[in-house]
């Protein structure tokens, strides 16, 4: 708000909440979580669930919706125990959310919205010694190939979107007149040893 105030130039990597006159770039945070549970699903999946986390956020309510839509379209049951949203992006509210996803069911694959989150997931499962749990996370942490066992992730492109975040705005400076005013960068799933 401030930076609009002040006519301060500027762009917003993930897609904001009001989007009229700014400039921003983003991945389809929609369309891939729902080809990710869509494949899950044709693999025989039927108890999927999510575990995410601050569910106010642009990026949340998209890859939420996207797993939501794949699983009704497919004829998928999604119950309230099978989602959990967190409050913050980290390994500790992974534990805790993965404890209180399992009270109530036991999914044979877990879409977790972060990696970080992910990795609290995967500590959980390993030490209930549930080996078959499906899990993938998302934005291809560099960490994510050192976790046991090694995380499926959805990789974000994160040098493509900051590549389109400088060229937008380098455009924008050259030639205020917005004519492109977003780029949607593409992401692609990185199978490792939590997807089996």
């Amino acid at each position: 708000k401030y930076l609009k105030e002040t006519a301060f130039p500027f762009v917003v990597i993930g897609r904001p909440e009001e989007s009229d006159g700014l400039l921003w770039v983003d991945n389809d945070n929609f369309q891939a979580t729902y080809n990710l549970v869509s494949d899950l699903i044709k693999k025989g999946h039927k108890s999927i669930a999510f575990l995410g986390a601050q569910k106010e956020w642009n990026v949340t309510k998209d890859r939420f919706k996207g797993f939501k839509v794949a699983c009704e379209i497919n004829g998928v049951l999604i119950q309230d125990k099978n989602v959990v949203m967190m409050d913050f992006f980290n390994e500790k509210e992974g534990i805790k959310g993965t404890v209180k996803l399992l009270e109530n069911v036991t999914p044979t694959a877990i879409i977790v919205e972060d990696d970080v989150l992910a990795f609290g997931t995967l500590k959980v499962l390993k030490e209930r010694k549930l080996q078959n749990v499906e899990v993938v996370g998302f934005n291809n942490n560099p960490l994510d190939e050192f976790q046991t066992p090694a995380l499926s992730s959805v990789d974000i492109n994160a040098a493509e979107l900051g590549y389109y975040a400088a060229k937008i705005l380098i455009n924008h400076l050259e030639n205020s007149e917005i004519g492109i005013n977003h780029y949607i960068i593409d992401s692609k799933l990185i199978k490792r040893e939590s997807l089996k």
